[in-house]
């Protein structure tokens, strides 16, 4: 964090130091229209400082010239600080000048030398390298402007056009404007036209997913479009193009996890929801064959010819019913438990992802079959009972049937052959007369 805090301040210094220098040129082309300022000298000081500051390289290679010129430059606004000032300047002037040449001569010599041996020989001091070399004489030719500029600070002389060409660059300059593409190039006070381009893409993609986020009627992916926005888009503001390139590197892969996301739990619900209603429709169809003309199965027809079913049939529709019921109160529980929202976790984060309108049609769904669940159960229960009961109370009947069937028939039989022994017993009487007779007759 130390590191990051110091590579943070270590950039804003270098990006004050370049305003200050752009700050300088601009204060000293305009030094020609407003004649002598305090204002615009203390500018021009300021960039040849800043100039040192922010070349390090430059800095050693000319530590006696800093440290006996440059750092003795004032701001103050005393006169006699400010002549001495001009004679200082006077001064890095013919040293710079003197430095400029020293330098270019080392890059012609250098340049003769690499292109008759094509490589750069190893004899040569650091300072030679061509690069180091070109970017410390660029350096050089900049401080020597700046000073000139400070010694004709009085010369108010300029014709109006120089003037004015010179005020129209060093606004140009400073505000980084390219004349030939008529666009800002970043290099001054105002951002490029391609990372102001960057910007605002990168600030429309911010609004509209955090707009998604905020506006979406479910949970899933919420928190991706939050880190996207939060932790990914907003971070990479005003970083202009270096930072349109690093999001870019990140942001299709982060919008392809929440599309997925979104498409996963949309397929899960969808498969849930197809998988009941296929249940529901086998179980419709095997109750409804239970009894084809009992009216629970819904195709009892408006003229039903009355139906008398064998024990056996009963018998085996009682054990279908009995095994449906199981079933179903196997899926009931089984939903029940999968609905468990507060035990569920998964499944309550799953519903909460839910639109509004949709997850308070499920809480309603889930309450209303863990109740149908319960009313299922108890009538169930009521109804084996209420069989269990008809069922004693038939045979019941039925005993008691069967005794008073056979006693009634007994008594029957009883009284018919006590009439018929009656009926023989005087048949027999009426007959022994004439059996006496029949035989006097004989």
């Amino acid at each position: 964090m130390t590191s990051i805090n110091l590579n943070n301040n270590l950039r804003a210094l270098k990006d004050i130091d370049s305003k200050l220098i752009s700050l300088g040129h601009l204060a000293g082309q305009l030094g020609g229209f407003v004649g002598q300022s305090e204002s615009v000298k203390k500018a021009v000081v300021n960039a040849i400082k800043a100039y040192f500051d922010n070349n390090p390289s430059l800095k050693n290679d000319l530590k006696d010239v800093y440290s006996s010129h440059v750092t003795k430059l004032s701001v103050s606004d005393k006169s006699a600080d400010q002549a001495d000032d001009t004679v200082k300047i006077s001064e890095l002037s013919q040293l710079v000048s003197k430095e400029i040449a020293k330098i270019s001569a080392e890059i012609e010599h250098l340049e003769k030398h690499n292109n008759l041996y094509n490589h750069s020989p190893p004899s040569l001091s650091p300072s030679a390298d061509s690069a180091k070399l070109q970017s410390k004489l660029e350096a050089l030719k900049k401080v020597k402007e700046l000073c000139g500029f400070y010694e004709n600070s009085n010369n108010q002389q300029n014709e109006p056009k120089n003037l004015l060409d010179n005020l129209c660059d060093g606004l140009e300059t400073f505000l980084g404007f390219n004349p030939s593409s008529k666009g800002y190039t970043g290099q001054g006070i105002v951002y490029s036209d391609l990372d102001r381009l960057c910007d605002g893409v990168m600030g429309f993609l911010s609004g509209v997913l955090g707009a998604v986020k905020n506006t979406q009627t479910y949970n899933v992916g919420k928190n991706t479009l939050q880190n996207l926005v939060s932790n990914e888009i907003n971070n990479h503001l005003c970083s202009g193009h270096e930072g349109f390139k690093r999001l870019f590197e990140k942001l299709p892969k982060e919008i392809e996890k929440y599309n997925r996301d979104v498409k996963k739990q949309n397929d899960d619900i969808t498969a849930k929801i197809n998988n009941l209603e296929m249940q529901l429709n086998t179980m419709n169809d095997k109750v409804s064959k239970v009894l084809e003309n009992d009216a629970v199965s819904g195709t009892t027809k408006k003229s039903v010819q009355a139906v008398t079913y064998s024990e056996e049939h009963v018998e085996y529709a009682v054990i279908n019913i009995r095994q449906y019921l199981r079933d179903c109160q196997y899926n009931a529980d089984r939903f029940n438990e999968a609905f468990d929202l507060e035990q569920r976790l998964d499944m309550q984060t799953a519903v909460n992802d839910l639109n509004s309108k949709l997850r308070n049609d499920v809480l309603v769904a889930t309450k209303a079959v863990k109740h149908e669940t319960q009313r299922l159960e108890q009538l169930a229960q009521k109804e084996w009972d209420d069989y269990k009961y008809m069922k004693r109370t038939v045979r019941a009947t039925m005993e008691s049937l069967k005794l008073s069937v056979n006693g009634e028939v007994k008594y029957q039989v009883d009284e018919l052959v006590k009439k018929l022994k009656e009926k023989v017993t005087e048949m027999k009487n009426n007959l022994e007369p004439i059996r006496d007779n029949l035989g006097e007759y004989i």
